[in-house]
């Protein structure tokens, strides 16, 4: 069993042996989970596991951020007379070797409004990513490739993932 189910399952176990399923009683439970495993870390080898928390929790943090100030720029372009977007179909390199990691990558960038991922290359060394508001495509390659892609490799390698 890896360290993430096991954390899962301590969590999951917490709140059915409490029935409570509110959101302070899973909070709750996850705080307790980590503590277990780190008094376990030793034993269970999670030394690794456990410093990439901190860098999910910023990276979910980050991503919401990012989420919300391209949902208010979406927002105020329909809700204003002129069209300000500037559509383009982008090549954006990317350093994820993994399915996984493409998969999580490609699903951010959908996940954030103005830009959908629409394909990876036949080599995997790329994205294409249709960006709705991209009049400096630099900028956008620039902001998945040395901003969201390392962050994400981060967390998912445990290790530093490095920009372009």
């Amino acid at each position: 069993m890896n360290l993430l189910s096991l954390h899962l399952l301590l969590i999951i176990g917490w709140v059915a042996l409490t029935g409570d399923a509110k959101a302070g009683n899973i909070v709750l439970a996850a705080i307790a989970a980590t503590i277990g495993l780190w008094l376990s870390r030793r034993t269970l080898e999670a030394s690794d596991y456990l410093r990439r928390i901190p860098l999910a929790l910023f990276f979910i943090l980050r991503l919401v951020w990012d989420l919300v100030i391209s949902s208010f720029i979406v927002v105020h372009d329909v809700f204003t007379p002129t069209n300000h977007y500037k559509p383009r179909i982008l090549r954006v390199p990317v350093k994820g070797d993994t399915d996984l990691e493409l998969a999580f990558l490609a699903s951010c960038i959908t996940l954030t409004p103005g830009t959908t991922a629409l394909d990876v290359t036949d080599d995997r060394s790329a994205l294409i990513v249709h960006a709705m508001y991209a009049a400096d495509a630099e900028a956008i390659r620039r902001q998945i490739s040395h901003d969201l892609e390392p962050r994400l490799l981060n967390v998912m390698r445990g290790k530093s993932a490095g920009g372009h």
